[in-house]
Formats: C-alpha cells, sequence, structure tokens
C-alpha cells in the first residue's frame, strides 16, 4: 500500500541562501570593480549564480508576503536608491541612461506576477487556462 503523503526534503535554509548569493555577487563586484585583472575571470563566473537565487527569492516573498502592493513598493523604493551607486560603479557618472541595475528588472518580474494574479482574479480566465498554479 502506498502512502498518499507527500514529504518535502530542505536542502538549505532560505536565510543560507540569500548568504550564498550575497556572497557569490561580492565575488562579481569585486572583480568589476577592485580585481579585474587577467586569470580572475572566475570570480565573474562565480558571480552569475547570484542571479537566479535571487529571483527565486523575489518571486517567494511575493507568494509569500501578505502585502503585495507594499512588496512592490519596496522593491521599487530599493531600484531607484540603488541605482545612483550602480550608475557610479558602471559609468562613473550620476545618471547612466542606457543600463539599468538588476533592481529593476526584479520590479518588472513581481509587475508580471501582479499581472497574472489581476487576471486570474478577473473572468479572464480562458488566457490564463494554461499557465501552472
Amino acid at each position: 500500500m502506498e502512502s498518499t503523503t507527500t514529504h518535502r526534503y530542505q536542502i538549505i535554509s532560505r536565510e543560507w541562501l540569500k548568504i550564498l548569493a550575497m556572497l557569490f555577487m561580492l565575488f562579481d563586484h569585486a572583480y568589476m570593480t577592485v580585481v579585474n585583472v587577467a586569470g580572475y575571470g572566475w570570480m565573474t563566473q562565480i558571480g552569475r549564480l547570484a542571479f537566479p537565487i535571487f529571483a527565486f527569492q523575489i518571486t517567494e516573498g511575493y507568494l509569500h508576503t501578505s502585502s503585495k502592493k507594499k512588496y512592490l513598493q519596496n522593491m521599487l523604493l530599493f531600484a531607484i536608491i540603488s541605482e545612483i551607486p550602480y550608475n557610479l560603479m558602471m559609468g562613473g557618472q550620476i545618471i547612466g541612461p542606457f543600463h539599468q541595475n538588476v533592481m529593476f528588472t526584479f520590479l518588472i518580474a513581481l509587475l508580471f506576477l501582479r499581472l497574472i494574479d489581476k487576471v486570474r482574479a478577473t473572468n479572464l480566465h480562458f488566457i490564463s487556462r494554461d499557465l501552472p498554479c
């Protein structure tokens, strides 16, 4: 007789996952700003692991937050605040119109998640019928 219960396996906690992502990001930023010499390109390759971890964490945060509106507002605020240091680091100027930091990418992703929630809440289910969840 088979059991109908499912077991969840957790290898790493979300706090440790955040710490790992921050360390990966530190490697990438250290290479881009301080080290940036031949032979240390592996630092940026390790740093590229941070984005999918942060994307996962952003999505999990959206799904479990008590106020999606406040979550979006906070993301917008931090995207704006972090833009100036990003521009200074990447181009040496306060305003960099051609490149934005990753926080805006995460904000756009959250806006699309919000749009999916709104579509599901309306009678437009024919649009979201094939979407998971």
